[in-house]
This record gives structure tokens, sequence and C-alpha cells, in this order.
């Protein structure tokens, strides 16, 4: 029970950092190219965890098909990139990396039963990983979960923005 419910809280708090990332994300979105929600009929939903580096010139098609989910605008997909500090020790210090995204990577190893870490890496619904620029691995994996009935819910009441600290 102690077990599910970590995995619950785990859950919730990967979709509410989503959230925050899209509407960041949409906010940083020339007035042109944001386009409206799509409404989809699909059960399930996806949270795709990209872990890349600015250092890592392998992450650029991976950051752009991450890009791609979240230019669609789903409802049912929530795309993240973290971007991990363990390249920045070969000169490169990506402006964007913090250890704690690192020590999430680490967690997912272990949970996942993997030997290593690498960039690009993706992992969905923290219960499949892949190399982030295998697209049609992603997108395969990406159906499969959206077709999956979800098993739990969850309802924002209210997000605000006010200098910059979006309050959920």
């Amino acid at each position: 029970k102690k077990e599910c419910m970590k995995k619950t809280i785990y859950y919730i708090s990967s979709i509410i950092v989503s959230v925050l990332v899209f509407i960041t994300i949409s906010s940083c979105l020339p007035a042109n190219r944001k386009q409206p929600p799509t409404v989809s009929t699909s059960p399930g939903f996806v949270i795709m965890e990209l872990f890349t580096s600015q250092g890592c010139s392998s992450c650029p098609p991976a950051d752009e098909i991450l890009g791609r989910y979240a230019l669609k605008n789903n409802t049912h997909i929530f795309p993240i990139a973290f971007h991990v500090d363990y390249w920045n020790r070969l000169g490169w210090v990506d402006s964007l990396s913090k250890p704690v995204y690192s020590q999430r990577q680490r967690d997912y190893a272990e949970k996942l039963n993997l030997e290593s870490v690498y960039t690009p890496q993706i992992i969905i619904n923290g219960q499949k990983q892949m190399v982030g620029s295998d697209e049609n691995e992603i997108e395969s994996a990406t159906n499969r979960y959206l077709n999956e009935k979800a098993t739990i819910q969850i309802s924002i009441t209210g997000i605000s923005l006010i200098k910059n600290k979006v309050s959920v």
C-alpha cells in the first residue's frame, strides 16, 4: 500500500511538472505558432521525460522530436526535458542542467534495472525507456500508452502566473 501511494505521488508530481513545463513552453511560442489544445478521445496519457544536455552531440534530434510533441498541444501528452549535469565536467556547462535531474535519471535506471544512464534517453510513463532520438519506438510506445485506460485522474483547480511564478 505504501509503495502504491509513493507511485501515485510520483506520477502526480510528474504530471504537475509537465503541466507547468507546457505552460512555460506555450507562453514562449510566437503568437502565430500557438495552437489550441488538441481534443483527444484517448483514454490514456503519456508523460515523456527526455534526459538531454546542451553538450551532447547526439541530443538535438531527440530535442526536436520532443519539441514536435509539445507543439501538437495534445492534452494527453506531457513532454518534459531534463538537462543532466554529468556532461558538464567535459568543459561545456549546460546552463539548464541540474544535479536533481541527473539523480532523477539514475533513479529510473535503478527502477528499470539499467546498467547505466545516457543521453538522449527518454522515459515514457515511468515504465519504458529508449533512445530519445528513436522516433519510431517513441511513437509506438506513445500510441500504446494513449490507448490504455488511465488508472488515476487529477483535477487542477487553478493555475496562476504572477511575476514569473506559476502556482497550481
